[in-house]
């Protein structure tokens, strides 16, 4: 359903169409040579048109200040719609269910039947340069976290090679004690183009932008990398139509009663950054005892591990089986939140909230004698949110 200041929008939209070009636009990427080529398609409701590289500039070029463009998939990261709102052109998008157009069709029929869509279901997209600002910064971060861990590892690995299994031995021999210092040196030579380390870049950064600022509140961390990821990575959380989308999209949907996996020659639907992120960020949460979410992985552990046996028979790693689905289940909920507040919206009624439930003494019983992972925590020693 559409609310009253979206249908006025479309209604606005409708008024001027007669006087503004309005394009429909749909961008894919296509193997040619083995290569993902980027391959846009447009239309005027009247015919398609395909696009390749300088076509698709020439596209730009002509378009207008005023000039309406349809978007069938956006990003507020897309450095592509910065130089078409820089035209001064208008750019529309709507979630997919409220299209009614099928899944996997041929990108012709795609942009012939968006060009055809009614103006009303319609909103006004801005592309944000700051979060793309952000995500370049972060990239920049995530490649030099993986160089140095490649490195790291492979000096390491040398090390067992020659017989120095300890970790302790490594760092006293001098040579791979030397190698690891440089290592270090040059990790921390890589600084911004204010010449401060990246993790205070990104932090100001992050600190601009009012969605990371939310994020990073809903998280409960002091830090802001695992804030400013979600924002930068994910597009725009208002890009996405519900929760399950937002969910899908970080890798945490279920697929024939499991999480997804790569499959050879399948195009991934979820975003690897994303779902790295999840991870990482849950882990952190789960290794603070302060953060408060930490209450909700307890609860969750101590329900699966009382169901473990009936759900998986003879498991023979019950805890990390368990830890597992917990912290799956603290981060969805995290994200829903995230994806809630994120589009202005509010839990509804009656919603039961985790900082109201108690790790009940049955479940806490299920686990005695056990040496469960991770140990359990008085509620008492928890601190309420914030």
């Amino acid at each position: 359903m559409l609310c009253a200041s979206e249908r006025k929008q479309g209604e606005e939209i409708q008024m001027k169409s007669n006087q503004e070009k309005i394009i429909a636009l749909h961008v894919c990427y296509e193997k040619t040579d083995g290569r993902r080529i980027p391959t846009a398609y447009v239309s005027n409701g009247e015919g398609v048109e395909r696009l390749t590289r300088a076509k698709l500039n020439g596209f730009v070029r002509s378009l207008r200040t005023g000039d309406i463009v349809r978007l069938t998939a956006v990003r507020a990261t897309d450095s592509f719609l910065f130089g078409l709102a820089e035209r001064g052109v208008k750019l529309l998008y709507t979630h997919w269910h409220q299209t009614g157009i099928g899944k996997n069709l041929p990108p012709e029929e795609i942009v012939a039947t968006w060009a055809k869509l009614p103006n009303v279901i319609f909103r006004e997209f801005q592309p944000r340069p700051d979060i793309a600002h952000l995500r370049h910064a972060l990239s920049l971060r995530g490649a030099v976290v993986h160089f140095y861990g490649d490195a790291v590892r492979a000096v390491k690995q040398e090390a067992r090679n020659m017989g120095l299994a300890d970790e302790d031995l490594i760092k006293a021999e001098p040579l791979f004690k030397q190698a690891l210092e440089k290592l270090g040196e040059i990790r921390a030579s890589v600084v911004s183009e204010e010449g401060t380390q990246l993790d205070t870049y990104i932090a100001k950064l992050a600190a601009k932008i009012p969605e990371c600022e939310m994020t990073r509140r809903i998280l409960h961390v002091q830090e802001w990398i695992s804030a400013a990821t979600f924002v930068a990575f994910s597009g725009s959380f208002e890009r996405f139509p519900n929760v399950a989308a937002f969910w899908r999209f970080c890798g945490q949907s279920v697929e024939n009663g499991k999480a997804p996996k790569r499959t050879r020659g399948v195009p991934l639907h979820w975003s690897p950054a994303m779902r790295t992120a999840v991870y990482l960020a849950g882990t952190a949460i789960i290794k603070n005892r302060a953060n408060p979410w930490r209450q909700f992985y307890e609860l969750e552990y101590a329900k699966e591990f009382a169901a473990h046996d009936t759900k998986c028979p003879n498991c023979k790693t019950k805890q990390g089986h368990c830890g597992a689905r917990a912290r799956r289940k603290m981060m969805k909920e995290i994200l829903k939140r995230i994806w809630v507040a994120g589009n202005g919206k509010r839990l509804e009624a009656g919603h039961q909230s985790f900082e109201n439930q108690t790790v009940s003494a049955n479940l806490r019983a299920g686990l005695a004698g056990e040496a469960a992972k991770p140990p359990m925590q008085s509620n008492a020693d928890l601190p309420s949110p914030s």
